[in-house]
């Protein structure tokens, strides 16, 4: 009988600018399909993908924000920040659009420690 390994998807990039927020929405998508069921963390900029209140009008981009909130109906209900940024950001986890576990510092190395897979978008 195969053993399940864990994968942890690390989201580090903004909503604009690059193609890295789609392509991990993307594969964790892929993945809650599959059952794989990764835990998703969000660090720096990437917070912003998870704004309620972000609109991409303005910009004429294509906003994926909603689509994060699709991961928990996929399976994906670990999702997780890391509290310095929500600080740096002057953000709280109710400006969110799912809910979050806080992580410090500790918590993150524990996480990337202990995942047998670590996908970085």
């Amino acid at each position: 009988m195969a053993t399940t390994k864990s994968w942890l998807i690390l989201f580090r990039h903004g909503p604009f600018g690059s193609s890295y927020a789609r392509e991990g929405l993307d594969t964790a998508l892929v993945m809650g399909a599959f059952d794989q069921n990764p835990t998703v963390i969000f660090e720096g900029d990437a917070l912003l993908l998870l704004l309620k209140s972000a609109n991409s009008d303005a910009l004429s981009l294509k906003s994926i924000s909603k689509g994060f909130s699709a991961l928990p109906m996929y399976g994906i209900e670990q999702l997780c920040v890391r509290g310095c940024d929500l600080e740096r950001l002057g953000l709280t986890p109710i400006d969110l659009s799912v809910p979050v576990e806080v992580l410090s510092d500790d918590d993150l190395r524990q996480y990337l420690h202990h995942a047998d897979h670590v996908l970085s978008f």
